[in-house]
């Protein structure tokens, strides 16, 4: 039997929040249940308003409309995350400006703030490229498998700026900083995802999450279709079906009765394979920054790049799922062309390391075999 990477853990509490959803006949987008997920979310983030939509994709799209990016516009982007996040900002015909990785594979903040200083002007209250002499209207730093970026100078700055801060935190569902805050809160609008391989999910669907009442609004009302006049069925904008659903968020309150125990399931995994690794001198799992509390989502397998091929023919043999980290994005068929900024060591990053199975429900069994087809390669 394969050992997959990250399975959902349906924990039983989801069985009875469905039954009461359909008996009250809340299973579509209205009744008071997805409010019910939204407020769970506000409570465990400590943001104040979370609006539920169908995907971490639609809410990536939702909130770059929310914050005013626009038609050839750029959005400083990592180009090591998962190309949803560069695809929403080519849903609005945003261009994306890429960044090189610091070492837990976020976007290199000190790099996006010499850019910003260096190759940027102000005018009338906007950031523009000096290069493109487009206006660059936002950010997105990714808090990549857990591990909060570091963008406390990125905000700083931003701010000044008027470059809008939107992180996705789609992976990063129970990471904190240091000073206890959620990722999702430091910049200006937040996302995270509840795919089938997320630390929580919901089977399918996302949430936006900010502390500016504007955007709920905005959020809200861009999700279900701009509906100006539902009566009278008046749009004064376009929008988007992007509504969250009554079994969505029924499976969701099920699955966060259990979120600390997944939280700490997952520290355990992460803790093990450190153990078991810790005296191997080729491989390593990627550590955590210390500037956070990580909810240790996926966990990273580190190596001499000359070994990648030998380490997935390995795992393959031994029926072990692995999964590659993401390809560049800068290096993309439709994004060669785009302005890139200090994108260095991405062979180190990308041809050195493997994502490692992390399921909650790993038995301690599975990780000795894992660690013990390790050392054999």
């Amino acid at each position: 039997m394969k050992i997959p990477i990250s399975e959902p853990f349906v924990n039983g509490n989801e069985f009875d929040e469905i039954k009461n959803v359909l008996k009250k006949n809340e299973i579509s987008s209205y009744g008071k249940i997805i409010g019910k997920f939204e407020k769970k979310i506000c409570g465990l983030t400590n943001i104040k308003f979370a609006v539920a939509c169908s995907s971490g994709t639609a809410a990536l799209h939702t909130a770059l409309k929310v914050i005013g990016v626009k038609k050839n516009d750029e959005v400083l982007v990592p180009t090591i995350t998962f190309i949803a996040t560069i695809n929403a900002i080519k849903y609005i015909d945003a261009i994306p400006v890429f960044f090189g990785c610091d070492k837990f594979f976020n976007i290199n903040d000190k790099a996006v703030v010499k850019f910003i200083k260096k190759n940027t002007y102000i005018k009338k209250g906007n950031t523009y490229n000096k290069k493109t002499n487009r206006r660059i209207a936002a950010i997105i730093p990714v808090h990549v498998w857990g591990n909060a970026a570091n963008i406390q100078e990125i905000s700083k700055i931003c701010k000044k700026r008027n470059i809008k801060v939107l992180e996705d935190a789609s992976e990063a569902l129970g990471t904190c900083y240091n000073n206890r805050k959620s990722v999702g809160s430091l910049g200006d609008i937040g996302v995270f995802s509840f795919n089938g391989n997320k630390i929580v999910t919901t089977g399918h669907g996302g949430v936006i999450v900010t502390n500016k009442k504007s955007y709920e609004t905005k959020s809200r009302y861009l999700i279900s279709q701009a509906t100006d006049d539902n009566e009278k069925f008046i749009h004064n904008e376009v929008g988007y079906n992007y509504r969250f659903s009554g079994i969505n968020a029924a499976f969701g309150l099920g699955q966060l009765k259990k979120f600390n125990f997944y939280l700490n399931q997952k520290k355990k995994i992460n803790k093990t394979y450190k153990k078991l690794l810790n005296s191997s001198p080729n491989f390593k799992i990627l550590s955590n920054p210390r500037y956070s509390k990580n909810n240790n989502w996926i966990n990273i397998l580190q190596f001499n790049p000359k070994l990648k091929n030998k380490v997935i023919k390995t795992f393959k043999k031994n029926k072990i799922q692995t999964k590659l980290v993401w390809f560049p994005n800068h290096l993309q068929k439709s994004f060669r062309k785009n302005e890139k900024f200090e994108i260095n060591n991405l062979n180190k990053f990308y041809k050195g390391s493997i994502c490692l199975p992390s399921s909650v429900n790993m038995k301690k069994k599975d990780i000795i075999k894992i660690v013990e087809v390790i050392k054999k390669i």
